[in-house]
């Protein structure tokens, strides 16, 4: 969802030694062109610019609305009997990701490995405590390293994920980069009357093996607000000291993560309630776990006189 649009799309294809087309626009049939899911096909008649190296695309979005996240294009040439391939993976958008509606893409080498190999992580994103610290955005990762850029990771807003103090988790596979340098997190708007700014504390990226057993644990730490004056998001560098970081809960190697469910009874007597959050150390006879805070983020409800809470962590 939130991916299509309904704006003018134009292309523009250059060949391997220089050779280019002039901007084509992709002009659909019908107006529901560009959805969500979908594949398009368009044909073209332009000037032989030999093998296709590169292609350039850009759209003339004037609303959030019309912001468009383009997976990939294959430009065909039946009569030399060959395909080119393009994977983008990225917003044409003013309002989105870094603000770019016109991209170039090069063309993916099939002989090659065109994708680096997908590395599960569990995440973990803390909201921080300061006042109308939560945001009604989705939230969308992306992460950086020596060999190159995972594709993005949208994470919806359901209710109580990015509330304030809220510790949101959530499972994704991202690309091979090597090693993170860092992770770029947006947030996207879904309404000019909702509150599309955040304030993240930090995020983090728990690298699991094949067997999804915890690798590492990456920790990329803002302490600041996402709005509109950053244009919707930051660079974070990873923090160098991650390792020593996770180090720090475990002497020995971890054999994995399991999700806990705990119930929180509050008794019935008189004043038993509290309107501050409580939090608990689980401790193993191997590890422990870090601080978690007793706060239910589905329902964002504090420890109130005989009640029952369910929290995941």
């Amino acid at each position: 969802s939130h991916s299509a649009t309904s704006a003018n799309v134009s292309i523009r294809l250059i060949g391997s030694t220089g050779r280019q087309t002039r901007f084509i626009q992709l002009d659909p049939i019908q107006r529901r062109y560009f959805q969500p899911g979908t594949i398009e096909t368009f044909s073209l008649e332009e000037a032989d610019v030999g093998d296709i190296d590169m292609i350039e695309i850009e759209h003339n979005d004037y609303t959030s609305d019309d912001s468009w996240f383009l997976e990939t294009l294959t430009v065909d040439i039946p009569t030399k009997g060959r395909t080119f391939y393009f994977v983008c993976n990225q917003w044409l958008s003013r309002y989105k990701a870094d603000g770019i509606t016109k991209r170039i893409f090069k063309r993916q080498d099939l002989n090659k490995p065109s994708f680096h190999q997908l590395i599960p992580y569990v995440g973990r994103i803390y909201t921080g405590h300061m006042e109308q610290a939560g945001s009604d955005c989705d939230v969308c990762l992306k992460l950086f390293g020596t060999i190159g850029s995972s594709s993005e990771h949208i994470i919806r807003k359901n209710e109580g994920y990015f509330e304030r103090l809220a510790i949101d988790i959530f499972q994704c596979q991202l690309e091979d980069v090597g090693q993170p340098i860092k992770l770029r997190v947006t947030i996207l708007p879904k309404s000019t009357y909702s509150r599309n700014q955040w304030f993240l504390e930090k995020i983090e990226l728990i690298k699991l093996t094949k067997e999804y057993i915890e690798e590492e644990t990456l920790l990329f730490e803002l302490n600041d607000w996402i709005t509109h004056k950053s244009n919707y998001y930051f660079d974070i560098p990873i923090r160098k000291d991650s390792k020593l970081y996770r180090n720090q809960y475990a002497s020995l190697a971890p054999t994995g993560l399991v999700q806990y469910q705990i119930n929180v009874i509050t008794s019935d007597i008189q004043y038993a309630g509290t309107t501050r959050h409580g939090w608990i150390i689980m401790q193993g006879n191997k590890t422990r776990s870090e601080k978690l805070f007793m706060k239910n983020t589905q329902y964002n409800q504090i420890l109130q006189r005989y009640t029952i809470i369910q929290i995941l962590y």
